[in-house]
């Protein structure tokens, strides 16, 4: 029994880095799309960054400028609030 415990508490952990680890490589592909103009695509990237991993401040910051620069100012200051209430770092706290 305790080997089963075992396989299932590795299997949780090996999923979870995994989620992780795509949330970041989604944050690059929007950062990559925002850099290059393309909002729409980064937006997306950033949603989905923000689905896999609701703690990825930087994906609410990211999608507040993303939705800024669409002049979507309502749903960009809604982001900023967002980064602001989930984030301990003064520096992107203040940058929100």
């Amino acid at each position: 029994m305790k080997m089963k415990d075992l396989f299932f508490a590795f299997w949780i952990s090996v999923n979870l880095f995994a989620q992780k680890e795509e949330a970041n490589n989604l944050v690059v592909k929007g950062n990559d799309s925002h850099k290059d103009e393309k909002y729409i695509a980064a937006e997306a990237q950033y949603r989905k960054a923000i689905a896999l991993d609701e703690t990825r401040t930087d994906a609410q910051h990211n999608l507040g400028n993303t939705l800024y620069r669409t002049e979507d100012y309502s749903a960009a200051s809604q982001r900023y609030f967002l980064t602001q209430k989930g984030t301990e770092n003064k520096q992107e706290k203040q940058a929100a």
